[in-house]
């Protein structure tokens, strides 16, 4: 009696319940979550223009964060720059393990406009993310990554 499937589960159930504790579904998660999110990549040396707004990524903070993906190599130094009129950017550099790199808020330029610089420390894809300081929706703005020239 042990053996036998349970009765109390109709029959169209049976496969998908033994699929979750089996614990099959965790890989196709992971995939499903892999092709729905997929910021778009940004060239070294380019300058974009976006546009941010509420129907990109919620903080949480009252705030909303778009997504780029960089290609760099390990020991490469980058500058990223975010200026914008219409609200205060900040930039961040998110590692592939989900960890914040880098981030700024406001230059050293004296605008409230973001730019930092930094080094990459291995050959990998990194997100850029563009956001607003404080509680507003954004607005305009232009993104560029330069690669520096080796010391």
């Amino acid at each position: 009696m042990l053996n036998r499937p349970a009765t109390f589960l109709p029959k169209s159930i049976l496969p998908l319940a033994t699929a979750i504790l089996a614990g099959s579904l965790i890989p196709v998660t992971a995939e499903a979550h892999s092709q729905l999110y997929k910021p778009p990549s940004l060239q070294l040396g380019r300058s974009i223009s976006g546009q941010l707004s509420n129907r990109d990524i919620p903080t949480g903070q009252g705030s909303f964060a778009k997504d780029y993906v960089i290609t760099c190599q390990a020991n490469e130094q980058i500058t990223i720059t975010v200026t914008s009129a219409a609200f205060d950017p900040m930039v961040m550099v998110i590692a592939p393990d989900g960890s914040t790199l880098a981030e700024n808020d406001d230059g050293e330029d004296g605008t409230t406009n973001a730019a930092l610089s930094l080094t990459i420390p291995q050959s990998d894809r990194y997100t850029v993310r563009v956001q607003n300081f404080g509680q507003s929706t954004g607005g305009n703005f232009q993104l560029q990554v330069t690669r520096l020239p080796a010391p």
